[in-house]
């Protein structure tokens, strides 16, 4: 996959070997990582759930004209990101060289110039999704001889009476400084008249760079101007002058700055120092959450948009309480607004300046209905009316985070547990009926989700005695001609109960093998009659699963027929899959390894289901999630070229040659086109707008779109049309 993006890094490259041969060597091992780096691009999967975050380190780098680093500085620069990185030297600034172009996570980007270099140069480092640039942070790069001097730093900190002040040398090493510092007064009129001989110099406590001082008793509503210094043994080196009002920052509720936040549409800086007061609504220590984010609320509130999210990685979760009120200080130097996952969040303040005003204040939920998270998200509700059919476990793996899907009044209601959330670790719930969920009201993108704080939210779902959490599979289908099946039981709390089983009958048995192991057998079928018998797995003192299991008729025509070549389509209704073993986080799926589309999208790739294809029936893992039917509407006088249809709408890829831009449109016509060819290494493929339907390296939504550079490793898809 070669984005506009690489071709241009391409074309500086293939400009510097040309200038300079000595960087072969560097310039094929890059394009060799760059490479790597952008097929696995082509596969990724959801994007993550914690908020954005990129640093890098330092932000300036200076050479000498021999082009190694003059002292004090080095040849490379350190980023620490949570998404894909992509680093670009701005304005065609050819005699940069660097050793990555992109990448994930930490890592560290070396910096290469030839000699004979006077100038400077800009690296952009940013961190996108699909949408666009989520954050972004710049590199200077200086070279050749250039003058010392000192730069102001913005008053920071600000609040009334004092503030934060300060600077940094560029060109030169802060240690061949003897002093590094600030001068500041009070000042009216134009600074240009301030006579700065007779303004008193503050040392910083620490000669480093950049170096800060800390100022108090200035007097609120004043103006001030500063200018920082460094002394050198040739003298003193003054910055530019700044100027600041020594004002406090404006006090602002959470939902005018929920008001401010929803007007965004990426990561902003906040316009004005703010102060916000609130109540801690989220449980921090059960850590449903990522981790440093704190939900918090007006005091009181039951009306939408009155909370908000916080977020700094440096919170600790045992720092702050459910309940907790506090106090923060927002900056607009530092601190960033945007709507996250559907969420108003704040993040890029400074943790120092979160103040515990009081603890253990009542959070009261409020009841909505499962339409309205979105509206109400940041803040604690209640689901009423909530019903579950079969019992489960809210979290079984310690760093893996689940869903679960309850019905809420008819409506899907899907419960997120964060992989940090070990208090839900192994945890059954029961079956039940109209029950009630509370939790924060939260999203994945813009799919709603409810995020119970702690236990305590779960409880009228809560499994004190011996539960079956899972049967897999959950039905049973054989041929005509019988056979065996083994199905493995999940229990919870189950002690010394044991395993009873219904009869069965009509030559369909079923034994314990152990505690959680069940072999079902059946002969073979001789009659024109299919035949159904449900079994009823009991726990002793618990509750019961019911398995259905089926033997189809001799001869008879029930179950599905896989297609897996062009030669075996038709016009007619199918259902859709993607085919895979292990998911992308290395998760077992077998048996359950054909992943049908469900009939919707979600961040533009098909959702799908998992099923197995045992005896020419499709079993779902999930009773509860069910596939779609699709059609093939054929194109007359166009070789294997069919519409996409769901329901009355059609499939198509909106973007040309564009990555899992999949959408439905209302009406046929030749831009919802799809050419069918058979897929190299299984099954088919479709083409539309030249991006491909493939079974993506995925945990979720397998089936997806792909350009044909981005392909050639992953299977098709796959349909079953019923007999």
């Amino acid at each position: 996959m070669i984005t506009n993006n690489s071709q241009e890094i391409l074309t500086i490259y293939l400009k510097t070997l040309m200038k300079n041969l000595t960087f072969l060597k560097l310039f094929v091992t890059t394009m060799f990582v760059m490479a790597t780096a952008l097929f696995a691009g082509c596969v990724d999967d959801n994007d993550d759930t914690e908020a954005p975050r990129l640093e890098v380190s330092p932000k300036t780098l200076v050479f000498d004209t021999d082009g190694t680093p003059v002292e004090g500085s080095q040849s490379y620069f350190e980023i620490s990101a949570n998404r894909h990185w992509t680093t670009t030297v701005l304005d065609d600034k050819t005699w940069v060289t660097l050793s990555k172009m992109e990448g994930d996570g930490s890592d560290k980007v070396q910096v290469s110039i030839p000699e004979g270099i006077t100038d400077e140069a800009k690296v952009l480092i940013q961190i996108s999704n699909k949408v666009g640039v989520l954050m972004k942070e710049e590199v200077t790069i200086r070279s050749g001889n250039v003058v010392p001097a000192v730069s102001t730093a913005e008053a920071t900190q600000v609040n009334g009476t004092s503030a934060t002040l300060g600077g940094s040398v560029v060109n030169m090493d802060v240690a061949s400084a003897t002093e590094v510092g600030v001068q500041y007064t009070e000042y009216t009129g134009d600074v240009t008249n301030i006579d700065w001989a007779n303004v008193a110099k503050t040392k910083a406590q620490e000669k480093v760079s950049p170096w800060t001082v800390a100022v108090t008793g200035l007097t609120s509503g004043s103006q001030y101007a500063v200018r920082a210094y460094a002394t050198t043994s040739t003298g003193d080196i003054y910055g530019s002058v700044e100027t600041f009002t020594a004002s406090a920052p404006e006090a602002i509720s959470i939902a005018d700055l929920v008001t401010k936040i929803k007007a965004t549409t990426e990561v902003t800086p906040i316009d004005n120092d703010y102060i916000i007061q609130g109540i801690i609504c989220g449980d921090p220590e059960a850590q449903n959450c990522s981790y440093g984010t704190l939900y918090v609320m007006t005091k009181g509130a039951t009306t939408a948009g009155n909370a908000l999210t916080l977020y700094n990685t440096t919170i600790k979760p045992e720092t702050y309480s459910l309940g907790d009120e506090i106090k923060v200080t927002l900056r607009k130097e530092s601190a960033k607004m945007q709507v996250y996952n559907s969420a108003p969040q704040i993040s890029g303040f400074d943790a120092a300046e979160v103040e515990k005003i009081s603890s253990g204040n009542n959070v009261q939920p409020v009841t909505i209905t499962v339409d309205k998270l979105l509206d109400f998200a940041c803040m604690p509700v209640k689901i009423e009316n909530v019903t579950i059919e079969t019992a489960g476990i809210w979290k079984t793996e310690v760093d893996k985070a689940s869903t679960h899907t309850f019905k809420a009044n008819g409506s899907d209601l899907t419960v997120y547990i964060n992989k940090g959330a070990n208090s839900f670790n192994n945890v059954a719930y029961i079956a039940k009926e109209n029950g009630s969920l509370t939790g924060i009201a939260a999203a994945y993108k813009t799919s709603a989700q409810l995020l119970p704080r702690n236990l305590e939210d779960v409880k009228e779902f809560e499994a004190t005695g011996p539960t079956i959490t899972s049967v897999a599979p959950s039905q049973v289908n054989f041929p005509s001609t019988g056979g065996e099946e083994t199905l493995i039981i999940s229990t919870s709390n189950q002690g010394s109960s044991t395993l009873q089983l219904s009869p069965l009958g009509e030559g369909i048995s079923a034994e314990v093998i152990d505690n959680n192991t069940v072999k079902v057998k059946a002969e073979a079928n001789t009659s024109t009659n299919e035949i159904k018998k449900d079994l009823v797995i009991s726990l002793s003192g618990g509750n019961s699963v019911t398995v259905p299991i089926k033997v189809a008729a001799i001869g008879g025509s029930n179950g599905y027929k896989l297609i897996e070549t062009v030669a075996d389509l038709s016009e007619g209704k199918y259902f859709m899959a993607g085919y895979a073993e292990i998911s992308n986080d290395k998760t077992d799926l077998k048996p359950y390894t054909y992943q049908i589309w469900q009939g919707t999208l979600s961040s533009s790739d098909l959702v799908t289901v998992a099923y197995q294809y045992q005896g020419d029936e499709l079993i779902a893992k999930d009773a509860s999630q069910i596939a779609a039917e699709m059609e093939l509407v054929k194109i007359d006088g166009k070789a294997d070229t069919y519409y996409i249809k769901i329901g009355d709408q059609y499939l198509y890829n909106p973007s040309k040659a564009t990555n899992r831009k999949l959408k439905l449109k209302d009406t046929a016509d030749e831009s919802v086109e799809w050419k069918f060819e058979d897929k190299n290494n299984g099954g088919v493929t479709a083409s539309n707008n030249e991006v491909y339907l493939v079974t993506a390296n995925a945990d979720s939504k397998f089936i997806r779109s792909y350009k044909s550079s981005s392909i050639s490793s992953l299977k098709g898809i796959f349909f079953f049309k019923k007999k």
